[in-house]
């Protein structure tokens, strides 16, 4: 009887772990779907650990509690076409930058690492107008529905020109955008 009660015990546990999870059961492959598209992202929160709140004005020129769209639409790969490279056409003073992107660690994750901008003026009309820096951008994109999602970007800013730059923050510095995206 024991050992009736412990298979059976055995079989129910294989049979939980069997139905849960994201996997289909023959392939292994995620059952999550996402069939990407063109967003429109928008800012909607800055910490600007680097320049004393310059970025604040750049991702949220109406100030904090706001948000505000990005100049250029922003493509989101289909969850079947990871891992994705392709170009993103940034607003000033950024350019496009190939970025790639591939899923996270749980289903409607997409994760992108490595994308670079280089001598990204800083403050082109102020005090500064010399002041350029190289930046490691990374984003984590969480898949909300077919057609919303929301997430954040971290700018990593490190070999500052200190006579051409202000003082800054912390050394090496981020930078953290939070967003949402809606599909267009």
């Amino acid at each position: 009887m024991r050992a009736n009660l412990l298979s059976t015990l055995l079989l129910t546990a294989g049979l939980v772990v069997a139905g849960c999870g994201d996997k289909d059961d023959d392939t292994g492959a995620s059952a999550f779907s996402f069939s990407g598209g063109n967003f429109q992202f928008a800012s909607s929160e800055v910490q600007d650990l680097c320049f004393d709140g310059a970025f604040n004005a750049l991702f949220l020129p109406d100030g904090a509690g706001s948000t505000s769209d990005w100049a250029y639409p922003v493509e989101l790969p289909a969850w079947n076409a990871l891992p994705s490279t392709y170009e993103v056409q940034l607003q000033q003073p950024f350019t496009t930058m190939t970025v790639t992107v591939s899923a996270g660690e749980s289903d409607g994750l997409l994760v992108m690492d490595g994308a670079e901008q280089t001598d990204v003026v800083m403050d082109s009309s102020g005090d500064y107008p010399d002041c350029t820096v190289d930046m490691n951008i990374s984003a984590e994109v969480v898949i909300d529905s077919d057609d919303t999602a929301h997430g954040s970007a971290v700018l990593s800013v490190a070999d500052i020109p200190v006579d051409d730059c202000p003082e800054l923050l912390s050394d090496p510095c981020t930078i953290t955008l939070d967003f949402s995206a809606t599909r267009i």
